[in-house]
């Protein structure tokens, strides 16, 4: 069987509305059924960890975006989940090393900052949060 790495729009815009919709669990499942036929897709790995997060399945959140930053280590949307994964797991000097490297590759994305700054706040470096957000 040849698989395809591309995953299609439809399966892309299904994974973000069980998402967005707080339907962790489903976009869970969804995003595994995705990645048996699509295993080296990058959406339907995100989808999955960012998902894992969601449940608590650090484990293999953290396994997914590791993946994913051994073939790309300056790939932002993993950095920054790869930041917030260990912010949810209550490992904020780690995260931290991981926001800060998003904004140092792409210090004009605003949303960079503001995680930057979640994680300052939640170590109590106040005055650093206010400097990114």
């Amino acid at each position: 069987k040849i698989f395809n790495s591309i995953l299609s729009q439809e399966d892309i815009d299904t994974c973000n509305r069980l998402y967005n919709e707080n339907k962790f669990q489903d976009c869970y499942e969804f995003s595994h059924q995705c990645l048996k036929t699509h295993p080296f897709s990058k959406a339907a790995m995100l989808s999955t960890a960012k998902a894992s997060i969601k449940l608590g399945y650090f484990d293999e959140a953290f396994a997914i975006l590791f993946s994913l930053i051994r073939k790309n280590p300056d790939d932002i949307a993993t950095i920054d989940l790869l930041a917030s994964a260990y912010k949810e797991n209550n490992q904020n000097e780690k995260g931290l090393e991981y926001a800060k490297r998003a904004v140092t590759l792409d210090d004009s994305n605003a949303n960079l900052h503001a995680n930057l700054a979640l994680h300052y706040f939640n170590m109590g470096q106040f005055d650093q949060a206010m400097k990114h957000y």
